[in-house]
C-alpha cells in the first residue's frame, strides 16, 4: 500500500531546478534532475546521499478531488493539489517529506499528511522533515537493503541474462515498449519487498503504480539467505509468466479486473484496438456517479473518428514516454485501429515475453510435498504456485527439530491421501530476524500460534491454534475458514471466543450468507483444546479439525 502526502496550493508550480534549489537551502540533502513539475506524472527520481531514490508525483486540478482529501480542513483558497506518493522505503519517505515541505513553502500551501490527515503549515512540515532525517542521519543502515540501488543489485543476475528486461526506479519492465508497460513492480516496506504484476496502457493518465493486479503476489524478506534466488523465481512464475503473454489491447482489456478505476482504461484500450462498440458499451456500463466527466469524455471520443482519436492517443504516449523517461525503451507504434488485421500482431502488438531463458534455480530453494501418502517434510516456509502448496528451502527432520527448539518458524507438511494434503506452520522468531535480533529477549515471547492448512481436490480449509493462558502447553482450535478453489473470500467460517465463550459461523455456500452465534459448553471446548503439542505431531491438531468441520455443519473434506 502506498503513503501519500500532499501539497495544496493555488496557481502555478516551480520547476525543478527551484524545488531542489529550495531543499538545499532548507538543508536537505537532496538533488532533483531540471525539468517541469507540472508535466512531471509518475516515478520523480531523486539523489540521496549519492543513492538514488526518488517518490511518485503528479498534480490534481480538480477542485473536487482538493476537497475530498481535505475534508473538513479545506481551505476555499487552494484548488490544486501536488501529490507524493511512496512505499514502505525510508529514503523514499525522506524524498517525499523534504520535497513536500520545500514545495510548500515555495508556492505558500499547506502540507496534508495522507496518513495521520494531521494539515502542516510550510514551518511545521519543514520541521518534521527536519527531525525525520535528524533520526536517518543518526541510523547507521536506515536503508535496510529496499532501496531502488538495491534492486539493482539483486536483480543483477536477471539483468544480464535478460536484455529485454529494464529497471526503472521500482518498475522491472519487459521492452520494446510500444503500447502496454508490462512487468513487476517491486515496493519496499521496511525490511521486506512486495512483488507486485502491473500492466499499464501508456497513453493512459493513471500512475504506473496503480497497477492491474495491485494485491502483491509474494513479500519478501530481504534479510533471509534465500531472499535473491526465491525473488528472481517468484518474477518467472507469479509475474512474468502471466504479463508476458498478454500482448494485444484486447487481450490486455479482457485481463483487467471487473472493478476500481480498470474500465477506465479497459475502454479506450478496447477503442484503439479496433473494437468501438465494445469500448462503448463497456463506457455506458458504468453507473458510479463520480464518473460522469470521464464518461462524457469517452462519448466524446467514441463520436471522433478513428484517425483523430488515434492521433489524440499518440500525443498522450509521447508525453507520458517523456515523463516517465522511457525514450530508451519505447519503439512508436501505429494502434490497431489504424492497420489491417492482418498487419496488428507484428505491427501494433507487444512483443511476446517468455521465460526461458532464466537464472537457473538453486536445487535446495524448493521442494514439492511427498507423493507418498504419511511422508512427513520440513521446510524453513511454503509458498502456491498455480494453487499447490510448494515447501520453501526445505529442511531435514533434525534441522526442523532444533527450529522448533530454538522457537524459530518452520513448516511441516505431509500427504494424506491422493487428494488431501496438510501443512502446518509453527509460528517463532528467526535467528536472523532484524526484530529478534534487536529484542534479543525470551524468545517463545509472541510465540501464540499454529497455523494449519488443509489441501483438497475442491477445498482449502485455514485453521488456527492459539496459545491457552490458562493451560500451560495447551493451545485451542479458535479459527476455521474453507474456501472453494477459486473462489474469492471463505465459503464457510467458524470462529470461538475463549473470552466470551461464543462460537460464531457465516456459511454462503447456498449463495446467500447465513451467519449464527451460539454458546458453547465446557465439554465443547476441551474437545477444541490440544493440551500438549509436540515436535512432529499432526494427528491431533488434524483430529480436532476434521472434527469441528463436522460437529458444527460443515461436514467432511474431500
Amino acid at each position: 500500500m502506498s503513503i501519500e502526502m500532499h501539497v495544496l496550493f493555488r496557481g502555478k508550480l516551480p520547476n525543478k531546478t527551484a524545488l531542489s534549489r529550495a531543499m538545499a537551502e532548507l538543508g536537505f540533502p537532496f538533488t532533483i534532475r531540471a525539468g517541469s513539475l507540472e508535466r512531471q506524472c509518475g516515478f520523480m527520481p531523486m539523489r540521496l546521499r549519492g543513492e538514488e531514490s526518488g517518490v511518485e508525483f503528479d498534480v490534481w486540478n480538480d477542485r473536487a478531488a482538493v476537497e475530498d482529501v481535505a475534508g473538513d480542513d479545506f481551505d476555499p483558497r487552494f484548488e490544486r493539489s501536488a501529490n507524493f506518493r511512496w512505499g514502505g522505503d525510508e529514503y523514499e519517505m525522506l524524498c517525499g517529506a523534504c520535497a513536500a515541505a520545500a514545495l510548500a513553502k515555495i508556492v505558500d500551501g499547506k502540507v496534508l499528511d495522507g496518513e495521520s490527515g494531521e494539515l502542516l503549515s510550510p514551518d511545521q512540515a519543514i520541521a518534521q522533515a527536519r527531525q525525520q532525517l535528524e533520526t536517518f542521519r543518526k541510523s547507521p543502515d536506515p536503508r535496510r537493503g529496499t532501496r531502488p540501488a538495491d534492486l539493482r543489485r539483486y536483480l543483477q543476475p536477471l539483468l544480464r541474462q535478460r536484455s529485454d528486461l529494464v529497471l526503472i526506479g521500482r518498475m522491472l519492465v519487459i521492452r520494446p515498449v510500444r503500447h502496454l508497460l508490462r512487468g513487476a513492480f517491486l515496493e519496499g516496506r521496511d525490511s521486506d519487498i512486495l512483488v507486485r504484476p502491473f500492466m499499464k496502457l501508456l497513453c493512459h493518465s493513471l500512475l504506473a503504480t496503480e497497477n492491474w493486479g495491485r494485491e502483491e503476489k509474494a513479500t519478501l524478506h530481504v534479510w533471509k539467505p534465500h531472499f535473491e534466488p526465491l525473488l528472481i523465481d517468484t518474477l518467472a512464475n507469479e509475474i512474468f509468466e502471466e504479463v508476458g503473454k498478454i500482448t494485444s489491447l484486447e487481450e490486455f482489456a479482457a485481463a483487467l479486473p471487473r472493478e476500481g478505476w480498470f474500465p477506465m482504461a479497459g475502454a479506450p484500450a478496447l477503442h484503439l484496438s479496433g473494437q468501438r462498440e465494445r469500448a462503448a458499451a463497456e463506457v455506458e456500463s458504468t453507473t458510479n456517479g463520480a464518473w460522469r466527466p470521464w464518461q462524457e469524455s469517452q462519448r466524446e471520443l467514441l463520436a471522433k473518428d478513428i484517425g483523430e482519436v488515434c492521433a489524440i492517443h499518440h500525443a498522450r504516449e509521447a508525453r507520458k514516454v517523456k515523463e516517465m523517461k522511457l525514450e530508451r525503451i519505447w519503439q512508436p507504434s501505429p494502434f490497431p485501429a489504424e492497420l489491417p488485421e492482418d498487419r496488428r500482431k507484428q505491427e501494433a502488438d507487444e512483443p511476446l515475453f517468455n521465460t526461458t531463458p532464466w537464472p537457473e534455480r538453486p536445487d535446495w530453494l524448493l521442494a514439492n510435498l511427498p507423493d507418498q501418502i504419511g511422508d512427513v517434510r520440513f521446510a524453513k516456509e511454503d509458498l502456491h504456485r498455480k494453487g499447490e502448496p510448494v515447501l520453501v528451502v526445505p529442511l531435514s527432520r533434525e534441522q526442523a527439530e532444533e527450529r522448533h527448539r530454538n522457537w524459530e518458524h518452520y513448516v511441516l507438511g505431509v500427504r494424506l491421501s491422493d487428494k488431501l494434503v496438510l501443512l502446518i506452520h509453527r509460528d517463532g522468531w528467526d535467528r536472523l530476524d532484524p526484530f529478534r535480533i534487536a529484542f534479543p529477549r525470551n524468545p517463545a515471547y509472541g510465540v501464540w500460534y499454529l497455523q494449519i492448512g488443509l489441501h483438497g481436490a475442491d477445498f482449502d480449509v485455514r485453521a488456527r491454534f492459539t496459545k491457552d493462558k490458562q493451560i500451560d502447553g495447551a493451545r485451542y482450535l479458535d479459527f476455521l475458514a474453507v474456501e472453494r478453489r477459486g473462489a474469492r473470500g471463505s465459503t464457510w467460517e467458524w470462529s470461538f471466543d475463549a473470552d466470551d465463550g461464543l462460537k460464531r459461523t457465516r456459511d454462503s455456500r447456498s449463495g446467500e450468507q447465513v451467519s449464527t452465534r451460539v454458546p458453547s459448553t465446557k465439554a465443547e471446548r476441551d474437545l477444541l483444546t490440544l493440551r500438549q503439542s509436540n515436535f512432529g505431531e499432526f494427528e491431533p491438531l488434524l483430529q480436532i479439525v476434521l472434527g469441528t468441520l463436522r460437529s458444527e455443519g460443515f461436514g467432511e473434506i474431500a
